[in-house]
Order: C-alpha cells, then sequence, then structure tokens
C-alpha cells in the first residue's frame, strides 16, 4: 500500500505538468491568432466568406462574391468564423476564436479517450505529441474546415471503438451525429477518412456482422439525416447545380484530375502520386522524426507489437493503424491535394508514437517517464518557431509574401478618406477583401479611371509581373508606392493641370 502512494504523487504531478504545458500551448496559439495576420488564400478566402455571411445574412449558401455562390465546401465551419467575427470583430481573432475552441475541446476529448483506452501517463504523453505537431498546431488557430471536421471524426472513431467494447447505443449514435456534422464540414470527406478506416478494422477482425447488427441504424441514420439533409436540401434548392458539382466535382474530380479545369473557385494543385505520405512526414514534425530516431538510437523496436500484449490492445493498435493509413492508401492515388490533408491521421499517430515511447505494459513502473523529455523538446521546437515567426512580423517584406495586410495599412494611412478605392490588378486578393470590409475589386486596365477628378484617390496593389504587363501610357500614369519582394502598392497620378 505504501508503495502506491509515491506512483499516484507521480502520476498527479504528470498531470498537473501536462495540463499545464498543453494549456501554454493553447495560450501561445491564441496569441499567434491575436498577432498574425489573415494569410492568403485559403484562409483569407474562408476569413471574408464568413465575414460576408454575417454581413449580408448568406447563410444558407455562402457566397463567394457578390451573387455568386461558394459551393467548395458545406458552411458549418463558416458559420463558426461567423459566430466568432460577431463577438470578437472581423480582425484577426474574431475568424480564428472558434477554431481554437475546438482544438481545446478536441484536446480534452482526446486526453479521456487516450486514459480509457491505455492509462495516464499515455493520454499526457499522447496529448502533448498531438498538441505540439506541425499540422495540428498550424490549423488550431487557423481560419480552415480542416480542424472542424477532424473533431467530428475524432468522434465518430472514439465512439466507434466504444460501441465496437460495450453495445451502448449512445456510442452508435454519436457516431452517426458525428457524421452528420462532417457530412456539413465537408462533405462525403468524412466517409473517406472515418468509414473507410472502420470498414477495413471491422473486416481484419472479423467483426463487422455483430457490430453492423447491434448499430442503431434507424435512429442513427434518421439523426445524420436531421443534422445534414436540410441544409443539402435548402442548398440545391437556392443554387440549382450544386449538388452535381460538389458531390461529383468536389470529392472525384479534384482528386483524380490533374489540374482539374472545373474549379469555380481556385487551382487544382497537381501533386505527384504518393505525395500523401510526405505530408504525414511533414503534418507529424517533429515527432516523425525524432520519435524514429530515438528508437534507432536505443536499438528499441515497437512494443505495441509484441505478442504479449492482450487483445483488446492489439485490436486498439490494429483501429488506429487503420484510421491512420486507409486513407493514406486512398489518396496514394489523388493528385490534388494539399498537406493539411494529413491532420485526420495525426491523433491516431500521436496515441501510437505515444505507445512506443512508453513501451510495453510489461514494462517496470521505475523506468524513466519519457514525459519531460518530450515537453522539453517540444518547448525548445515551440520556441524556435515563435522566435523566428517573431522576426518574420518584424520585416514587412517577409510577411507581404503570404497576405496583403501591409500594403492595406500603407493604402489607409496615405488615403483614410472613404472615397478613396484599392484595386487588384490579376487575381483576386482576399486579403485585401478581408481587411478592405469587402470595399476592393479586381482590375485589368486603369486607364477608365483616367477621367476621374479625384483620381489620386485610387490606389492599386499586385505583382509586378502583372502590372509590367500594363500598356506603356498606363504604366506611366501609375506613381509607385510600396513595394515589398515581388508584391506592389501604386497610386493613380493626380490629373494634369
Amino acid at each position: 500500500m505504501m508503495s502506491s502512494v509515491p506512483n499516484t504523487r507521480r502520476v498527479n504531478n504528470a498531470s498537473r505538468y501536462a495540463a499545464g504545458f498543453v494549456i501554454a500551448v493553447l495560450l501561445l496559439r491564441a496569441l499567434a491568432a491575436v498577432v498574425v495576420p489573415i494569410m492568403d488564400d485559403t484562409e483569407a478566402r474562408y476569413a471574408e466568406i464568413a465575414r460576408k455571411m454575417l454581413a449580408d445574412g448568406h447563410w444558407t449558401v455562402p457566397q463567394f462574391d457578390d451573387g455568386v455562390p461558394f459551393w467548395g465546401k458545406p458552411p458549418l465551419a463558416f458559420w463558426l468564423s461567423a459566430g466568432g467575427i460577431a463577438l470578437f470583430g472581423a480582425g484577426e481573432f474574431g475568424p480564428r476564436a472558434p477554431i481554437l475552441l475546438i482544438a481545446a475541446v478536441l484536446l480534452f476529448l482526446f486526453w479521456r479517450f487516450v486514459e480509457e483506452c491505455e492509462d495516464a501517463p499515455t493520454a499526457h504523453l499522447a496529448t502533448v505529441l498531438l498538441a505540439t505537431s506541425a499540422v495540428f498546431l498550424v490549423s488550431a488557430g487557423a481560419v480552415m474546415t480542416d480542424l472542424v471536421l477532424l473533431l467530428a471524426l475524432f468522434i465518430m472513431m472514439s465512439a466507434c471503438w466504444r460501441f465496437s467494447r460495450d453495445g451502448d447505443v449512445r456510442h452508435g449514435l454519436w457516431m452517426f451525429a458525428a457524421l452528420g456534422a462532417g457530412l456539413l464540414t465537408k462533405g462525403l470527406m468524412i466517409l473517406a477518412v472515418g468509414g473507410l478506416p472502420i470498414a477495413v478494422w471491422l473486416t481484419l477482425t472479423k467483426k463487422w456482422k455483430p457490430f453492423l447488427a447491434r448499430l442503431p441504424w434507424v435512429s442513427g441514420l434518421a439523426l445524420a439525416a436531421v443534422i445534414a439533409v436540410p441544409w443539402y436540401v435548402a442548398a440545391e434548392l437556392k443554387t440549382p447545380g450544386f449538388l452535381h458539382y460538389f458531390l461529383i466535382g468536389e470529392h472525384f474530380s479534384r482528386f483524380f484530375e490533374p489540374g482539374w479545369e472545373g474549379d469555380r473557385y481556385g487551382w487544382a494543385r497537381g501533386q505527384p502520386f504518393g505525395m500523401i505520405w510526405v505530408f504525414y512526414l511533414i503534418g507529424l514534425a517533429p515527432w516523425s522524426v525524432l520519435v524514429p530516431a530515438y528508437l534507432f538510437i536505443k536499438r528499441r523496436g515497437l512494443d505495441w507489437m509484441d505478442s504479449e500484449n492482450d487483445g483488446t490492445r492489439r485490436e486498439l493498435v490494429l483501429f488506429l493503424l487503420c484510421w491512420v493509413l486507409a486513407p493514406a492508401v486512398l489518396l496514394t492515388f489523388a493528385r490534388n491535394i494539399i498537406w493539411t490533408y494529413s491532420l485526420p491521421a495525426v491523433p491516431p499517430a500521436a496515441i501510437l508514437l505515444a505507445m512506443t515511447l512508453k513501451g510495453s505494459r510489461n514494462a517496470e513502473s521505475s523506468a524513466p517517464d519519457p514525459l519531460p523529455k518530450v515537453m522539453t523538446t517540444a518547448a525548445v521546437f515551440l520556441g524556435a518557431v515563435f522566435i523566428a515567426g517573431g522576426f518574420a512580423l518584424q520585416n514587412p517584406k517577409w510577411v507581404s509574401q503570404v497576405t496583403y495586410k501591409p500594403f492595406v495599412e500603407q493604402f489607409k494611412s496615405l488615403c483614410p478618406d472613404a472615397t478613396c478605392r484599392l484595386w487588384c490588378f490579376g487575381e483576386r486578393i482576399h486579403s485585401a477583401e478581408y481587411y478592405l470590409r469587402g470595399q476592393t475589386k479586381r482590375i485589368e486596365q486603369v486607364s477608365g479611371l483616367f477621367g476621374d477628378e479625384h483620381r489620386a484617390r485610387h490606389f492599386f496593389i499586385g505583382l509586378h509581373t502583372v502590372v509590367n504587363r500594363l500598356p506603356p501610357p498606363e504604366m506611366a500614369q501609375l506613381e509607385p508606392v510600396r513595394r515589398y519582394g515581388k508584391m506592389g502598392l501604386w497610386r493613380l497620378k493626380p490629373k494634369p493641370e
């Protein structure tokens, strides 16, 4: 009895240290969400869609531009960001605040799940690994749909595991509720990153018959339908053609057609086959490098694959592996993907890495706890990232490579009058639109503004390569104001006397 007291005290201390560390990470991420400008293109585009939703009342179908519906994603993430803007304003923190809250909720649910499946020390370790992985850290405070989907996915997967253990109908209903939320976030993607791993796991464990027989299909599908179907019907009725574009174009053409020309809102990214595996390594950094290096140095294997482990743990490991690998195998053949597609795999990968670092359950209790070393390593990693980011924010040339906020601020300082206008050369510049509350438009030529008596109130931003393609007579009427790298700010010269 006496020997259990120090162990209990050690576990309690580890809980406090781990909780304090994760809270500190979230606070640092919140600070970054306040001071880092809204980034082009994806984050600024989604922030502007959420701002338009709140300003113009387009709650059913988000608007990409005035009178142009956005069919690229369902609205759940935009609803959340619009709510954040309503509470905190259309600055940096407003649209990001709900995503930060979701990150905190997800980390708490994740910790509880790992503690339930393994033990408290593994839960502490896995939560720290998840919170400090590159793709989670970036997504935790960015205006994107990925973290909203991850919360729905995690609820689905954790409920699936619990349902497989006890058959409790409530866990089955949580699976379907998460399915409905996922359909409102990224559509059928929830089936690729959640449904596919579950199907593979049930097949490999030969549990699909009893699992499917006990699943509350009628009430569960009704619950998912109540959550998601009304919006899909309303969106199609309001903007005919939505269902075909979203279900066919966004789910199949985007992934399997290199340079898909049907993209209405950007461009398709043609990646090499198998790029998802590289994104996995990047997304899980630095742990995707440091943990294998540690195992190599210590000459340790994967203890969770020991035959001594009980059947439940082997099933858990297989469940986590299916969660990580099944979507990656599918996306190996996808061409139009980005690095955030690695995010759904990070929670199960973090659990597997924590189990690896912890070692076998049969290890002696006196074995050194890896948590202090992991937190120290994470602190060094985060410190380097935030210091580098702080220096970058002090240099407008670097900031202007990812956002046009410095140009917008320069424009406002030179011409605070509401009659001034900022035009964008070439492609739409979403960060400029967001920071100017939509008061900027694309322009291809400037000759149409020559007759304006107050022509000096017209400013222009864009790439120098685009501006240099203007006819010489138009170029002669532009006065350079500021240049940061490849981008610049110009104004129209005053009308000659």
